[in-house]
């Protein structure tokens, strides 16, 4: 996948999503997720679902390495 269609992608996600996906990338758990951010755990499933879906991410280890070009992509600029 191309810079920008991930930019495009990343660009779709709401600000409570990319918190979330912030959190799955970096290894924890939904129930973590959930409480860092006093949401419940369903609630926390339901974000990192649509995550997955935006980011067009069929598994943890393509939206962690989607992550991690993102990152890159961030901190070359």
């Amino acid at each position: 996948m191309l810079v920008g269609e991930l930019r495009e992608l990343y660009a779709t996600l709401t600000e409570r999503e990319r918190q979330i996906m912030t959190l799955v990338v970096t290894g924890r758990a939904n129930k973590q997720i959930a409480a860092e951010l006093e949401l419940s755990e369903m609630t926390v499933k339901v974000h990192r679902g649509q995550v997955m879906r935006k980011m067009q991410a069929g598994s943890l280890p393509k939206l962690v390495r989607i992550a991690d070009r993102l990152t890159a992509l961030t901190t070359e600029s």
